[in-house]
């Protein structure tokens, strides 16, 4: 019944997203701005700049797989943290299902639609723009159909979470902006991480957000089977720690909600 109510609430959100178009048209029309500019950007540099051996149609590739990670989540945590302060909350928590189960599948189902308008639009852009790069099927299947909606999951439940934490913070909101930050300076967002020094290609080694932006666009347009493996497999470990550690805060702000009468 819970798995039932989860794909319905999935399938309502992204009916009610087709419904109203301008959302994915805007995201899609923002994107083709950024990779226009990239485009020229990168082909000012020298048609001829690499890195790692990438090349312009490359580098403009990549840049379509990071922002469509960035750009396909909506901002959940700003409506949970909406129903933590009206008191919604309370109301929200008589249905079947975890209430932060049922916002991430809302969440996921608006993700699916702004994911396939982005793609569409950010191909057609980067093929007039530069031309598609020649990529490995394997690695493009891998990275566009396992590791992009793997990586939106892990950053919708991170946004579920941060929502939560209006519980018991005024303002949850700055906890999203270091987040968003860390993902834009440490994930690679606007450029790959062979860019960086090393010290700082170090340090977000140590933190999820290469496996969000960099590791699934290298996949798609760089391809290494035992890279994308591993990348694959640290993923997956970062999602089961945070859908963990979002079960843990959801508990214990139900448990207080209960205990204050709702």
């Amino acid at each position: 019944m819970r798995a039932g109510a989860l794909a319905a609430a999935f399938a309502a959100s992204a009916r009610e997203r087709l419904r109203h178009p301008i959302d994915p048209i805007g995201s899609g029309i923002f994107l083709a701005l950024l990779l226009f500019i990239f485009a020229h950007v990168w082909s000012a540099i020298g048609a001829g700049a690499r890195t790692a051996g990438w090349g312009v149609p490359q580098l403009v590739t990549y840049l379509l797989v990071t922002e469509t990670v960035m750009l396909s989540t909506s901002a959940i945590h700003l409506r949970i943290a909406s129903d933590v302060r009206s008191g919604q909350l309370g109301v929200e928590l008589l249905r079947p299902v975890r209430y932060a189960h049922w916002e991430l599948a809302r969440a996921l189902g608006v993700a699916c639609v702004r994911v396939v308008a982005l793609l569409a639009a950010g191909l057609v852009v980067v093929a007039l723009l530069v031309g598609l790069p020649q990529v490995d099927a394997r690695g493009a299947a891998l990275g566009l159909l396992v590791m992009v909606p793997l990586a939106i999951l892990v950053e919708s439940t991170m946004r579920v979470l941060i929502g939560v934490l209006a519980f018991w913070f005024e303002d949850a909101n700055a906890f999203f902006w270091i987040w968003q930050k860390g993902g834009l300076l440490l994930g690679g967002v606007l450029m790959p991480l062979g860019f960086y020094p090393d010290w700082l290609q170090a340090l977000a080694a140590w933190t999820p957000f290469p496996l969000l932006y960099f590791e699934p666009a290298r996949t798609v347009v760089a391809f290494d089977a035992a890279a994308a493996g591993a990348a694959l497999a640290r993923l997956l470990l970062w999602g089961v720690a945070l859908q963990g550690l979002l079960l843990l805060v959801t508990r214990r702000a139900c448990r207080s909600v209960a205990l204050n009468g709702g």
